[in-house]
C-alpha cells in the first residue's frame, strides 16, 4: 500500500513539474533593444533622426517584431526594436528602412517575459506612426494599435488625446480624403470592420479553399458599336495588353520621355502638395531601377534610334505604394535593342548582389531576366 502511495505521489509531482515546465515553455519571450544598441550582422543601420522612413522588421522564424521611433509626431527619433517569440532563442532577422536593409541578431539571454509591457508600447507606437501617416491600410493599422492598447489594459481616459487626434471617422475630411472616398479606397478599408467582433457560425466551415474564392473581374468593353463602319488604326502594341489593364501609348520614345520630364517638373510637385505626406517617394527612380531601364543620357540618345513606339501598362494605378508595371517596346532593330537591354539587366545584377538570373515561360512566351528577393530588381 505504501508503495502504491509513493507511486501516486511521484506521479503527481511529475505531472506538476510537467505543467510548470509547459507553462514556462509556452510563455512568450520578449526582447526590447534601443536601435543604436542592436547588433548588426550585415549592412549599416541608418541614422533614423535624419532618415524619413517608417522602419519595419522581418524575423527569421516565428514571432513578431516592430521598430518604432520615440514619438509619433517625430518619426526621426532613435527608437527601439521590440520582438516577441514563442520560445527562448537567439533572434535574427532583417530591418528595412526605405530602400535599405540590415540584418541583426539579439542574444537569447536578453529575452524575458518581464519585457512584455515595453514590447506592447513599441508595437503601439509603431502602428500609431503608420496611422498618423495616413498610409493605405489605415483600418488594419488602427486595429493593431487598439489590440496593443487592449493588451496593455489601457482605458479610453488613459489614452493620450493627441495620439488619437484625427482618427474619428466623422471628422472633417480634406480633399485627399474626399478623393479616397470617391475612388472606393476608403470605403473598402473602413468597411473591413477589423475592430468588430464577428459572430461565430456553427454551420459554416472554418476554412475555404483559396481557388474557390472568386476575384474581382472587369467586364471587357465592347467597342464594336462605336467603331462600326470605321477603320481606326490600331496600335501594334495593344494586342499584347490584357483588356482589364490600363495603358498609356506613346507614338515615339521621345514622346514618353517628354511626358516623364513634364510630370517630374510640374505634375509631381502639384500632386505632392495635395497629399497628407509631402515627401518625395522617388517613384520614377524606383521603377526605373526595378525594370533595369534607367533614363540616362545614353538611353535618351539611343532610344529614338532603336525604338519606334512605347506602351506603359499595369493592373492598378497605385504606383506610389507599388504596382505591377510593364513597358512594351516596338523595336526598329530588335536584335540590337535586345542586346542592349540584356546587357543593362546583367549590369544591374552585378550592381545588386542579391539579384539572380531567372527564366521561364508564361502563356507560351519565353522570358529571362533578373530578380532580387526584395524585388528591388525584377
Amino acid at each position: 500500500m505504501k508503495t502504491i502511495s509513493r507511486s501516486i505521489v511521484r506521479l503527481a509531482i511529475a505531472f506538476a513539474l510537467l505543467a510548470v515546465a509547459g507553462r514556462c515553455f509556452a510563455e512568450d519571450v520578449y526582447f526590447v533593444e534601443d536601435l543604436d544598441d542592436v547588433k548588426i550582422t550585415e549592412g549599416e543601420l541608418p541614422d533614423f533622426r535624419h532618415y524619413r522612413s517608417y522602419p519595419y522588421v522581418v524575423l527569421d522564424g516565428t514571432g513578431e517584431g516592430y521598430a518604432a521611433t520615440s514619438e509619433p509626431s517625430s518619426p526621426g527619433g532613435p527608437g527601439r526594436l521590440a520582438v516577441r517569440v514563442p520560445a527562448d532563442r537567439k533572434v535574427t532577422g532583417r530591418l528595412y528602412a526605405g530602400d535599405r536593409m540590415v540584418r541583426f541578431e539579439i542574444d537569447a539571454q536578453k529575452g524575458n517575459a518581464e519585457k512584455r509591457e515595453l514590447f506592447l508600447k513599441v508595437k503601439r507606437t509603431h502602428f500609431q506612426h503608420l496611422v498618423s501617416a495616413e498610409l493605405p491600410g489605415g483600418a488594419w493599422f488602427r486595429h493593431q494599435r487598439m489590440e496593443a492598447e487592449r493588451e496593455l489594459g489601457l482605458k479610453a481616459d488613459e489614452l493620450d488625446n493627441a495620439d488619437n487626434r484625427g482618427f474619428d471617422r466623422n471628422r472633417w475630411k480634406d480633399a485627399s480624403d474626399t478623393f479616397s472616398l470617391a475612388t472606393g479606397g476608403q470605403a473598402l478599408a473602413e468597411n473591413l470592420q477589423l475592430d468588430r467582433v464577428m459572430p461565430q457560425s456553427k454551420t459554416a466551415p472554418e476554412t475555404v479553399a483559396l481557388d474557390s474564392i472568386k476575384g474581382v473581374t472587369v467586364r471587357e468593353f465592347d467597342w464594336s458599336e462605336y467603331v462600326k463602319d470605321k477603320k481606326p488604326t490600331l496600335d501594334k502594341l495593344a494586342a499584347a495588353i490584357p483588356a482589364d489593364q490600363h495603358a498609356l501609348f506613346f507614338p515615339s520614345f521621345d514622346a514618353m520621355m517628354s511626358l516623364a520630364d513634364h510630370a517630374d517638373r510640374f505634375g509631381t510637385p502639384v500632386m505632392r502638395a495635395a497629399e497628407p505626406r509631402s515627401d518625395d517617394a522617388n517613384v520614377r527612380t524606383r521603377y526605373e531601377r526595378q525594370l533595369c531601364l534607367p533614363s540616362s543620357a545614353l538611353s535618351r540618345l539611343l532610344g529614338p534610334k532603336l525604338i519606334e513606339s512605347v506602351a506603359l501598362t499595369g493592373g492598378d494605378p497605385y504606383l506610389l505604394m507599388g504596382s505591377d508595371v510593364a513597358i512594351l517596346l516596338e523595336a526598329k532593330d530588335r536584335a540590337v535593342l535586345t542586346g542592349i537591354i540584356n546587357a543593362r539587366v546583367a549590369l544591374a545584377g552585378r550592381e545588386y548582389k542579391t539579384a539572380e538570373a531567372v527564366s521561364g515561360e508564361i502563356g507560351g512566351v519565353k522570358y529571362h531576366g533578373m530578380k532580387s528577393p526584395d524585388r528591388a530588381i525584377c
